[in-house]
């Protein structure tokens, strides 16, 4: 065991590998919402904010002594080597600080990032309450059985704890963003801008997407009056001129939408803000609401439309229409909000006549607004 000094809190290193953007680890900050922080001394290292990601594995070289675990949120894709090289330096250097790896790669692939030999536990879906738990087993040395969500290898066997149920974002504090450099982020973005989640999860089923297999589907969104303080809050302290929700879906609940367009036209602040959405959720919207939703600042939406296809959405479980992105994208240049609309060619049983209908819609949805 690595000598610890008596009496100081333990560090609790989370570490965000690399990755080609500059989104605030907002996965750190909800953790720490929940760590107990007289007990705790929570230290986030973002490697794509250091000079490299040896600069960074040095960061957390000297953190390791007193550190009581390391966290790593995994998204499949590039930024997996560097959890990787990360966990495999702590494992080298001190093998008495359990590697914790949460996030969605864990979530759907829990024995093989354990099989792997990099991490020593997986928290699998949300993680808030099941890493608290999960420091306090490590901290007493209690078991760690009853800690729902969590998944090791005990004797080289998988094992996963029983699922944790899904908990209310309303019941977690409001999240801490002191502990990150945001001047750092805002001068990487080009803009003071920060990123922030209203809700997690998301009620839709798209096949191609992990949050109905990690969430079930299931939706928990802040309630506007704590979602219009919390936003507010953190736009006066820190300056913030824009705010990006990275919410999987911000309309899935449009009273709420309604609620919190309202308090901005209320208040003082003049931020601007940008949100992610679904074609058959602003296809309906009335031209009132969205004139509100313009005077509220947002600048822009994020759209998910998928294909031109409507074999291919049907496919993948969209429960959209094609046309329905059109009619978004007509509406919301009525309204000079502006749009971004992804796109995914290359399904399985997608023909090139699918892929030409899908280039086709990107070129009608070009003609109503070029910026687009």
């Amino acid at each position: 065991n690595m000598p610890h000094s008596a009496g100081a809190k333990r560090i609790v290193i989370l570490y965000n590998p690399l990755a080609p953007y500059y989104t605030i680890p907002l996965q750190y900050l909800a953790l720490a919402s929940v760590i107990d922080r007289e007990r705790y001394d929570v230290r986030v290292v973002d490697a794509r904010i250091e000079k490299s990601a040896e600069h960074a594995h040095q960061k957390v070289m000297e953190l390791l002594p007193d550190a009581i675990c390391v966290g790593v949120s995994v998204i499949t894709g590039t930024p997996i080597r560097d959890a990787v090289a990360i966990s495999e330096m702590t494992r080298r250097t001190a093998r008495s600080v359990p590697v914790v790896w949460g996030g969605w790669h864990p979530s759907i692939f829990p024995e093989q990032c354990l099989r792997e030999g990099t991490a020593d536990y997986c928290i699998v879906g949300q993680g808030e309450l099941t890493f608290a738990e999960l420091l306090d087993s490590l901290e007493s040395g209690g078991g760690i059985e009853g800690v729902a969500g969590l998944a090791y290898l005990r004797n080289g066997l998988f094992r996963q704890n029983p699922e944790r149920k899904f908990a209310d974002i309303n019941t977690f504090p409001p999240y801490d963003y002191g502990l990150v450099p945001l001047e750092t982020y805002f001068e990487l973005k080009g803009l003071r801008q920060i990123d922030f989640y209203s809700s997690q999860g998301c009620p839709y089923r798209c096949g191609f997407c992990a949050d109905p297999y990690v969430y079930n589907r299931r939706w928990s969104g802040l309630k506007s009056p704590r979602m219009l303080s919390d936003v507010f809050e953190v736009v006066r302290r820190y300056n913030v001129h824009d705010v990006l929700f990275q919410d999987e879906n911000f309309f899935a609940n449009r009273n709420r939408v309604v609620e919190f367009c309202r308090g901005i036209s209320q208040s003082k602040h003049s931020f601007t803000w940008a949100a992610t959405s679904r074609a058959d959720q602003i296809a309906p919207l009335e031209d009132d609401l969205l004139a509100e939703v313009a005077r509220a600042n947002l600048r822009k939406v994020m759209i998910g439309a998928e294909s031109g296809s409507q074999e291919m959405l049907d496919l993948m479980k969209k429960d959209t229409l094609a046309e329905e992105a059109v009619v978004s994208a007509e509406k919301l240049a009525r309204h000079g909000i502006g749009a971004a609309f992804g796109f995914i060619v290359g399904f399985p049983e997608e023909s090139f006549d699918d892929t030409l209908k899908t280039l086709a819609l990107i070129k009608e949805i070009k003609r109503i607004d070029p910026k687009f």
